[in-house]
């Protein structure tokens, strides 16, 4: 049978849609689930809408090409909970990474011991987002945010769930992060006691990379044979994305007294698997309790601040900006700006008369 490709569009909500032509009949498809395939490209964060677009499109013109299309069906009434679980198994089917997986299948068990036995229901997860004692702001949004993304996909499994329009976010006060005042001082300071967090932190401050993951995460095949510049998968990154950065000369310096070892090891285990995930925390939480030279709040994470700070004092650019750090998108890097201690406006831009 002939079959015209099936054409990709998306929306003003950013949802990607397929349009194509069956018998004479044209559908509009955000979600292959109704037509017998396991594709439902909204489900992903915006950066893989697209590609996952792709594949439903593949996989209908596959189908209709051969034959094999399942005609849309309305899916028989499933209970609110039977939907809100398979919801929850269809987000870790995409692959997530170990950390946010984790969150999740706690939120998730802590939701159905709230519940007690009963049967649950919208009025549950309300209940248990508002009555939960002990939560801060900021961890009320992030409940509501994880338990969002679950109920955001159970119009799927035919149970919509219009939790994050009941539940609203909480207003959170914003702290003001504390960028490092002498970082070279800080640096030769850490590197007397411990070498393997003081490459940790030069990587974070003069390569802007998280530490948890990316830095911990560095094998040698991601870093060139120069020494110019590190390369991360999406895999190894927080918005999913390839990531290319320079290697600053003083971090060069470091990596230069490191005998170089294969591709697949990773730079700072020394193996075939990275350190555990909550080692430089370790490291730097007893770094910490014996050092002078670090204020109340300041973590790891000040020297991407920091690094932050300077990039944008150098250059004045939020494209740059967002580029260096990662970010998925300039909104993303404007809220972090605001939290440092970077002045918006100078005096020379104020109002004269």
């Amino acid at each position: 049978m002939s079959a015209k490709y099936p054409s990709i569009s998306k929306d003003s909500k950013g949802r990607f849609f397929v349009n194509f032509s069956y018998q004479g009949k044209r559908h509009r498809v955000f979600c292959g689930l109704n037509y017998g395939l396991d594709v439902s490209p909204n489900s992903y964060p915006m950066p893989e809408r697209k590609n996952k677009a792709r594949e439903l499109a593949h996989g209908l013109y596959e189908a209709v090409r051969t034959g094999t299309l399942q005609q849309p069906q309305r899916r028989a009434a499933e209970t609110f909970q039977d939907a809100f679980i398979k919801s929850y198994e269809h987000k870790l089917s995409q692959g997530l990474s170990r950390g946010y997986e984790k969150q999740l299948r706690w939120v998730v068990n802590r939701v159905l011991l709230f519940a007690n036995e009963a049967p649950l229901c919208q009025q549950t997860l309300e209940d248990f987002l508002l009555t939960t004692p002990g939560w801060s702001n900021s961890t009320f949004n992030c409940q509501r945010r994880h338990l969002g993304v679950i109920t955001q996909q159970m119009k799927l499994f035919g149970q919509p769930c219009s939790l994050l329009e009941s539940v609203k976010v909480k207003r959170q006060t914003e702290s003001l992060h504390k960028p490092i005042d002498d970082v070279g001082a800080l640096l030769a300071d850490i590197k007397k006691t411990d070498p393997q967090l003081h490459l940790a932190a030069a990587l974070t401050y003069g390569c802007l990379l998280r530490p948890h993951r990316e830095i911990r995460c560095i094998m040698w095949g991601d870093i060139d044979e120069g020494l110019n510049f590190i390369a991360l998968s999406g895999d190894k990154v927080k918005n999913k994305r390839n990531r290319i950065v320079p290697i600053p000369e003083f971090v060069k310096a470091e990596l230069l007294k490191l005998t170089r070892m294969d591709d697949d090891i990773y730079l700072f285990s020394d193996k075939l698997k990275p350190l555990h995930e909550g080692f430089f925390k370790d490291r730097w939480s007893r770094y910490k309790r014996r050092s002078s030279m670090l204020k109340p709040m300041q973590t790891l994470y000040s020297l991407r601040h920091t690094g932050a700070i300077n990039v944008f004092q150098k250059t004045g650019s939020l494209t740059t900006l967002q580029q260096v750090m990662g970010h998925s998108s300039l909104q993303v890097s404007l809220t972090y700006l605001r939290g440092l201690e970077v002045s918006a406006l100078k005096l020379a831009d104020m109002p004269t008369v």
